[in-house]
């Protein structure tokens, strides 16, 4: 096989995410609001960050043995071993320098996604971030259930029970089963009881 030629095709190879896979799969259904697509931005735009300095630092520590290696060998019978040696961090560094140069990629789209995000949020005070929580385990709950209603023909126990958790259980429940029935299981769940309801 021509090795220069798997080289090239390697080289087209992305090790991680697309830019359409970031904005539609990874932000994109992190919930409902812009809030929660938001916060996933920037929480994936920390796990970059901090990776590309850990990244950066293994990086120059592997540069330096390379260096060290490189020195003369003055003892014949370990020349063998320092040339598979350099071999190897040469090799790895390249692996490195790749990784980084991905990462750095997926860094630059989520830091884009969230500036464009953090331009219509604004700036952010303490009742500010309060509201926007309150609003975003709403939807997110809200469009969980309806979810799993119009899927499976019912909704999950443990969303069932994070949806009674809220204050906004009723508006929730009367949206996706009707009145009737969310009554009952605001009922049931007062009282302590485990409702049995054909279809939840």
């Amino acid at each position: 096989m021509d090795e220069q030629k798997i080289e090239q095709l390697i080289a087209d190879h992305r090790h991680f995410h697309s830019e359409f896979q970031i904005e539609h799969f990874i932000v994109g259904t992190a919930g409902p609001t812009q809030w929660g697509r938001y916060k996933q931005a920037v929480h994936e735009l920390e796990r970059r960050q901090t990776g590309l300095r850990s990244a950066v630092v293994q990086l120059e520590r592997a540069r330096l043995r390379l260096g060290r290696l490189k020195r003369w060998c003055w003892v014949p019978w370990r020349r063998e071993d320092r040339r598979l040696n350099i071999l190897e961090a040469t090799t790895g560094i390249a692996d490195m320098e790749r990784t980084i140069s991905d990462t750095e990629r997926e860094r630059r789209e989520f830091f884009r996604l969230a500036c464009a995000m953090k331009a219509d949020i604004g700036d952010l005070t303490e009742e500010k971030r309060a509201r926007l929580e309150t609003r975003y385990w709403f939807e997110h709950l809200r469009h969980q259930s309806l979810l799993e209603y119009h899927t499976t023909g019912g909704i999950n126990k443990n969303t069932l029970e994070a949806v009674l958790a809220i204050p906004q259980s009723a508006e929730i429940l009367a949206g996706v089963l009707g009145v009737n029935v969310a009554e009952q299981i605001e009922t049931a769940h007062c009282n302590g009881a485990s409702p049995r309801l054909e279809g939840v």
